[in-house]
């Protein structure tokens, strides 16, 4: 991965800062990937640019998956829980302070945050990987379920 890019720095420079912009957010990759897809010719600068945004894009889906869950929890615990309770004080005339259900469905362990947390420990570690040790030594670090898509789109 040698060479300058179309805008003058060199491509493992371009490489690196694709990776470590996925650190702070998704519009940073997102807006190189479409530069590069569009205006760079060096092949490995569009695949490390990609990869890096694919790594950002599947860890968004995790955790948006966790949050689906978290929220169908949520309405199960509005919908069906909140209900028996409303149902409870009507069929025995007792107040909420009297007589509260206290059950609501959650992941156990808070493991909806502990999950989360980890996706973002993970995350970070193989975007500085593929950024330290692939771009800025002039290679290319090929990740196994990352590569795949990137090979096919590149």
């Amino acid at each position: 991965m040698e060479g300058k890019s179309k805008l003058g720095i060199s491509v493992s420079f371009f490489a690196f800062l694709a990776y470590i912009s996925g650190l702070a957010s998704m519009f940073v990759p997102a807006i190189f990937m479409l530069y590069a897809m569009h205006f760079e010719e060096n092949e490995e600068l569009r695949f490390n640019i990609l990869q890096a945004f694919s790594i950002v894009i599947l860890f968004t889906i995790a955790s948006g998956l966790l949050s689906i869950l978290d929220n169908i929890f949520g309405v199960i615990n509005m919908l069906i829980i909140d209900h028996i309770q409303s149902l409870l004080d009507s069929l025995f005339d007792l107040s909420r302070d009297n007589f509260l259900l206290t059950f609501q469905l959650e992941l156990p362990l808070n493991l909806d945050i502990i999950l989360r947390r980890l996706l973002n420990i993970i995350e970070a570690a193989l975007l500085l990987y593929a950024g330290i040790f692939g771009a800025l030594k002039n290679k290319t670090v090929k990740l196994p379920i990352v590569s795949k898509w990137v090979e096919k789109a590149v």
